[in-house]
């Protein structure tokens, strides 16, 4: 038993099926059968043996190197357009970063003109200084991941309305306003401060002790009982403040209750003032005619 020749017996399948006469195809058709024998195979089955081979031959699916060859190729593809995406990035970025710069640039110099020289917009002014210097022996310390130490924190405060012992380091450094108008007028100037820092650089922030000392004036204006129809103005003008920053909704809640409180407070005093001068107000005396009180006298 021989191996099947498939490319012969291809061949003379092709007489078989193509011959010119009829004894052409007939001597073909024995010719065929005879190899299928030789094979150990029927004609079918070397018919079907012929055809599959003839698949492989066209498709390559069989073929381990045709294979090899194309994941070769795809890859080198995936690499370089993975290199061109990368480098689209890098120049994208660093384009990106020149233009950040660009704008800083022009940012700092358009600020200079308008507030004078750097150094001196970031000078540490008087309240800036008392309240580093009280505050510092509270301070929380951590450490970046690059070893550099910050402050996070003074005491029990990380960012809400002090507590009763931070606020009296507060107050220590300098007096806190007592009411709504002090505290919105320290609480102007210290934005308009940060606003005039913030001109020269975008991602400046306010040093951590000026923000403890905000938080403290914020609690006032979110708390204090107000004391005349002037320190709900301020409280709204607040709110309004606050809303552009975008409080949260809980915070908007209690701000609510807070001004329904103001108002009740400002209608006690209304109706008590009310009342005071009802009571210092006496019935004024009637003017009467002499013949009136001889009337009166006469009157049975």
């Amino acid at each position: 038993m021989s191996e099947l020749d498939i490319e012969r017996f291809r061949k003379v399948h092709a007489l078989m099926t193509g011959g010119a006469t009829a004894g052409e195809r007939s001597a073909a058709k024995a010719r065929a059968e005879a190899m299928a024998k030789k094979a150990g195979l029927t004609l079918d089955e070397a018919l079907h043996r012929a055809d599959v081979a003839q698949t492989n031959a066209k498709t390559h699916w069989a073929d381990d190197n045709y294979w090899n060859a194309f994941w070769q190729f795809a890859q080198e593809n995936l690499r370089k357009e993975n290199e061109r995406k990368q480098k689209a990035e890098e120049e994208r970025r660093a384009a990106y970063w020149a233009e950040q710069e660009r704008k800083a640039q022009a940012r700092f110099e358009d600020a200079e003109r308008k507030f004078g020289p750097a150094d001196i917009a970031f000078a540490e002014t008087e309240r800036e200084r008392l309240l580093r210097e009280t505050l510092e022996p509270i301070a929380l310390r951590k450490n970046f991941s690059n070893g550099e130490e910050y402050i996070y924190g003074f005491g029990d405060w990380t960012g809400r309305a002090p507590s009763r012992s931070v606020t009296d380091m507060l107050n220590h450094a300098y007096k806190l306003p007592r009411d709504i108008l002090g505290a919105w007028q320290e609480h102007r100037d210290w934005d308009q401060l940060f606003d005039r820092r913030y001109a020269y650089y975008n991602d400046y922030d306010n040093p951590i002790h000026v923000l403890c000392r905000l938080a403290a004036l914020e609690a006032i204006l979110d708390t204090s009982p107000v004391r005349c129809w002037g320190d709900l103005d301020l409280r709204i003008a607040w709110q309004r403040l606050k809303l552009e920053r975008w409080y949260s909704i809980d915070e908007q809640t209690e701000f609510i209750q807070r001004l329904e409180v103001d108002l009740e407070i400002l209608r006690d005093l209304d109706i008590t003032r009310y009342l005071k001068t009802k009571k210092t107000i006496r019935p004024k005396r009637q003017r009467t005619t002499i013949s009136e009180r001889q009337g009166d006298l006469f009157a049975p």
